[in-house]
């Protein structure tokens, strides 16, 4: 038999924990519990607890991240939802609530998933945030603990290479980061012009997004931002080296095409693995015409 609490307790000033029955949910919702109505409150994200915890596709698969703008189709067609449509379909419905009414971003996860839901940008259960808004900015220094965070994210599930707390830094100067609905960092690139001034070349690196938003085009709107930053530059062409054919893909959908090692800046090789470099897929984008 399953517990609810009630009322619900809060964590933080920002956050409220809602554990309970739809029905029980719906009423918190209509209440005005996101600050909508005349509770006077102003809840910036509500974690909703549930056994079943986050959605599920019809390969019942996790999904980690919901785009708001499909909450109405899975209202109206939930049928390739897992796990009992019906509680389903009333989960979801106090989520669109929720977010129509003020609060900033909902989470459903299971009771025992709570900690990683909160505290690690994996999250174990389904993520809504008030809308779909992807911003690409400047990183800047107050950035460093997310930024260092979502690097190591990179590094645990092998797309990013092990860098060190003053090499993380360094990404910070010609860092760009993906934020959802302003606050929540998605993805972070950077661009490294520096050590390739003499050629008037810029690498792109540590292009990263969580895995939670991935579909959500995170990588393609960083690498725009950074091509309309260098429009009428001095640099004559961005380049990016992977050993994944899938990046090799995603460069070449944005413009990018595959070329010889030789064929970029030799500061890039200095010291370098030859094992590695031998590895390596160069993809490289023409500035000048």
């Amino acid at each position: 038999m399953t517990r609810y609490l009630s009322p619900p307790f809060k964590i933080e000033a920002a956050t409220i924990i809602l554990m309970g029955p739809p029905h029980w949910l719906g009423r918190f919702a209509l209440g005005g519990g996101g600050g909508g109505g005349g509770g006077g409150f102003r809840f910036g994200r509500v974690v909703i607890l549930d056994p079943q915890g986050g959605l599920q596709d019809s390969h019942g698969r996790g999904i980690s991240y919901l785009n708001p703008n499909r909450l109405p189709t899975l209202l109206h067609s939930p049928n390739d939802l897992m796990g009992g449509v019906q509680e389903r379909r009333a989960l979801i419905s106090v989520v669109q609530q929720l977010l129509g009414s003020g609060v900033g971003s909902v989470s459903l996860c299971r009771l025992e998933d709570l900690a990683s839901e909160l505290f690690t940008y994996g999250g174990c259960g389904t993520f809504f945030s008030e809308r779909h808004y992807c911003r690409i900015r400047r990183l800047r220094f107050d950035d460093f603990p997310q930024v260092a965070a979502i690097i190591r994210r990179g590094e645990e599930e092998k797309y990013l290479l092990p860098r060190n707390e003053p090499e993380v830094m360094a990404l910070l100067i010609g860092g760009y980061g993906a934020f959802i609905d302003g606050q929540h960092l998605a993805g972070v690139c950077s661009l490294l012009t520096e050590p390739y001034r003499k050629d008037r070349a810029g690498e792109i690196v540590s292009l990263y997004a969580l895995t939670r938003f991935k579909g959500e085009g995170i990588g393609g709107q960083l690498i725009q931002r950074i091509g309309q930053d260098v429009a009428g530059s001095k640099l004559r062409y961005l380049f990016a080296c992977t050993r994944r054919k899938r990046v090799v893909g995603f460069f070449a959908r944005h413009g990018f095409h595959e070329t010889h090692t030789q064929n970029i800046t030799d500061a890039k090789w200095r010291h370098y693995d030859a094992k590695r470099k031998d590895a390596l897929h160069v993809m490289k984008l023409d500035l000048e015409v």
